[in-house]
C-alpha cells in the first residue's frame, strides 16, 4: 500500500500498522516543508519475531500520524493476501504427447487470478511467447513442426504468482495412408474432486469413435459415441459421472477406447484403469 501527501511544515510522518492490537509495522519519515511525502508499506513485518517476513493474509490497521501530535491524520483498514496461487494443473496437451495441430492449450482453473501463457521451442526458454488470459484455457497459433514447450503461471490481483507448471509437445505431419489411432494420452490420473479427465489421441482416418467406463464388475457406468470423428488431434473428456449425471463411488475403473473405421476390418482398442478419488 502507498499513502501520498504533501506537509507545509518541517514534521515526522509515521506510518503504523497493527494486528489487532499488535503492531507490525513501522515507518518514519523526517520531511520539509512543501515536501511530497509518500508512505509505502510491502507487507512485510519490521516489530515482532518475523521481522522481514510476509505478514500472514487478513485485514489490518493503518494510522498515519505526525510525531508531534497525539491523534493520526489518516487511519483505516487494508486486506493484504501474501498467499501465492496454487500451482495449477496442465490438462491438454498431455505431457511429452505428439500432435498433428497446434492444440488448445487447458489447464485447472482458479478463482480470481490471470494466467500468463508461454510458449517456445527453445529449452533453456531463452526466447518464448507470451500471453496474458482470464480463461483456462489459450489456443495455439500455426506454430512450426517439431518440439515445443509451454507453462502456465497464475497471478492474483496482489500480483502474487503460483510456482510455473511445464509441459511440452511435439508437432507432427498427419499421415492419412492408412486408418491408425496413435497418440493415445489421458490425465489427470488419478482424477480429483473438480477436474475432468481428458482422453486425446490422433486418427489417421476417420471412424467412429467409442468412449466406456467400466467398473471393477465389468458393468459399464459410462458411454460416449461419435459416430464420425475426422482425421487429426481428438479430445473426449469423462467428468466423474455416469451416464445421468450422477458422480460416481471413488474407486478402480477401466476405460475403454474403440475407433472403427468403415474401409478397414477389426477396431483400434486402447484400455487403460483410471482411479477416481472424490
Amino acid at each position: 500500500m502507498q499513502i501520498a501527501f504533501v506537509v507545509k511544515q518541517q514534521v515526522t510522518a509515521k506510518l503504523v500498522i497493527f494486528s489487532g492490537e499488535t503492531c507490525v509495522f513501522v515507518q518514519e519519515y523526517q520531511a520539509n516543508p512543501g515536501e511530497n511525502v509518500i508512505l509505502e508499506w510491502d507487507g512485510t513485518d519490521n516489530q515482532t519475531a518475523h521481522s522481514g517476513h510476509l505478514v500472514a493474509d487478513g485485514l489490518y490497521r493503518y494510522e498515519v500520524l505526525f510525531t508531534d501530535e497525539t491523534q493520526p491524520i489518516d487511519q483505516g483498514e487494508v486486506r493484504i493476501k501474501n498467499t501465492p496461487p496454487k500451482q495449477i494443473t496442465l490438462a491438454y496437451p498431455a505431457f511429452g504427447v505428439s500432435l498433428t495441430a497446434p492444440p488448445q492449450l487447458a489447464w485447472s482453473a482458479q478463482d480470481d487470478v490471470v494466467y500468463e501463457i508461454s510458449y517456445t521451442q527453445d529449452p533453456l526458454w531463452g526466447i518464448a511467447t507470451k500471453k496474458t488470459t482470464a480463461e483456462a484455457f489459450y489456443q495455439l497459433p500455426q506454430l512450426e513442426r517439431g518440439t515445443w514447450y509451454w507453462r502456465v503461471i497464475a497471478q492474483d490481483a496482489a500480483g502474487n504468482r503460483s510456482p510455473a507448471a511445464e509441459g511440452y509437445f511435439t508437432l507432427e505431419q498427419l499421415d492419412t495412408s492408412s486408418f491408425k489411432l496413435i497418440n493415445f494420452a489421458m490425465g489427470p490420473n488419478p482424477l480429483l474432486r473438480e477436474s475432468q479427465l481428458s482422453v486425446s489421441f490422433t486418427l489417421q482416418q476417420s471412424a467412429r469413435v467409442e468412449l466406456s467406463i467400466f467398473n471393477l464388475a465389468g458393468r459399464r457406468v459410462y458411454h460416449r459415441l461419435e459416430k464420425s470423428l475426422a482425421a487429426g488431434d481428438q479430445l473426449l473428456k469423462w467428468d466423474g459421472c455416469d451416464e445421468q449425471g450422477r458422480t460416481l463411488p471413488k474407486g478402480a475403473y477401466m476405460l475403454r477406447l474403440v475407433a472403427t473405421n468403415q474401409n478397414e476390418e477389426g477396431a483400434a482398442v486402447r484400455q487403460q484403469p483410471v482411479l477416481l478419488l472424490r
